[in-house]
């Protein structure tokens, strides 16, 4: 697979059948991509939207640099992406009740 994706005629010259390795591999990444899918509108949602995966696709990309394209990190990524959303929500409260200290104060 890596080296068709980078150089075809090389695979081409080396033996390798390009096009049977090119459905190969878009059948086994669209079969998680379906059942994600059928997870999303059946468990979800529970009924079948218009647009109902708009915008998933670049958060898919936007994972997949941050793992460095490298399936066993991801999970790792997506963990850390996690506890950082969750931290960013704890500072934001933080920094809520302090001004609002600051407010308290300076009007007392």
């Amino acid at each position: 697979l890596r080296m068709v994706g980078a150089n075809l005629d090389f695979a081409r010259y080396g033996g390798i059948n390009e096009r049977r390795v090119i459905m190969l591999s878009m059948a086994l990444a669209g079969i998680p991509a379906a059942l994600a899918g059928a997870h999303l509108a059946m468990g979800v949602h529970q009924r079948l939207l218009l647009n109902i995966s708009l915008g998933l696709a670049f958060e898919g990309l936007v994972v997949a640099l941050m793992a460095g394209n490298h399936p066993l990190i991801v999970p790792f990524v997506i963990q850390a992406t996690i506890i950082l959303f969750i931290t960013a929500e704890l500072l934001v409260g933080f920094a809520r009740r302090r001004q609002a200290r600051r407010i308290a104060h300076a009007a007392g």
